[in-house]
């Protein structure tokens, strides 16, 4: 159900979530990044999307990974759970070419702490 490539919205969280990394460790959690407007601000260009790479993206929007701080260690249980109880809903996953950019980002972006890189497969 988490695979990498998955998105999800939390209701009171605008931005789209996508999991980036396989179930891992003991406790099988995985790696959250999200999306957000891209603007002149934004160090972190990693991973750029255009308007219509996803049903989501509809401006130009970067893949935000972790320059704010914006990034999460979920367990795969907790998230079933949210979406059993409606907290959480899964979206359009992200394939193909514009997954495996939003991965490539995920292992070049300088925003990535060590502690969470190493759960990159």
């Amino acid at each position: 159900m988490f695979e990498v490539g998955t998105t999800l919205r939390i209701p009171e969280d605008s931005h789209l979530w996508i999991v980036v990394s396989p179930p891992c460790g003991e406790n099988q959690e995985v790696l959250l990044v999200n999306l957000t407007t891209h603007d002149p601000g934004y160090e972190d260009c990693s991973c750029i999307l255009e308007a219509g790479e996803h049903p989501f993206v509809r401006k130009c929007t970067v893949v935000n990974y972790g320059e704010r701080g914006e990034i999460r260690k979920a367990r795969v249980e907790a998230l079933k759970l949210g979406v059993e109880r409606g907290a959480i809903s899964l979206g359009v996953p992200f394939q193909g070419p514009v997954l495996q950019r939003i991965l490539m980002g995920a292992r070049t972006s300088r925003h990535i702490k060590r502690k969470f890189r190493l759960m990159l497969s």
